[in-house]
């Protein structure tokens, strides 16, 4: 359970979505959340399975849904709507 007192820590992106609306700054300072921007192109440093180990597991699960997709008839794509 959070309580009123406890610190909150919000890590966002250097994204401009995230750090530019004023609203969610104000917002944030209202409810004591303190919030740290990464700097821009470090994503390999601070999170190297997203780029290694989910990059493979990306091109992989593409690839099967490729293939799944190519095997995939107008009677299939039928009979899912007629399950709907």
């Amino acid at each position: 359970m959070l309580l009123k007192e406890s610190p909150v820590l919000l890590i966002l992106d250097a994204h401009y979505s995230h750090t530019r609306n004023i609203d969610v700054i104000d917002l944030a300072r209202a409810n004591h959340v303190t919030i740290i921007v990464l700097p821009p192109h470090c994503t390999l440093k601070l999170q190297p399975l997203d780029k290694i180990f989910m990059g493979v597991l990306k091109t992989y699960y593409s690839e099967e849904v490729r293939v799944w997709l190519r095997l995939l008839t107008a009677f299939h794509v039928a009979e899912l709507f007629g399950k709907v």
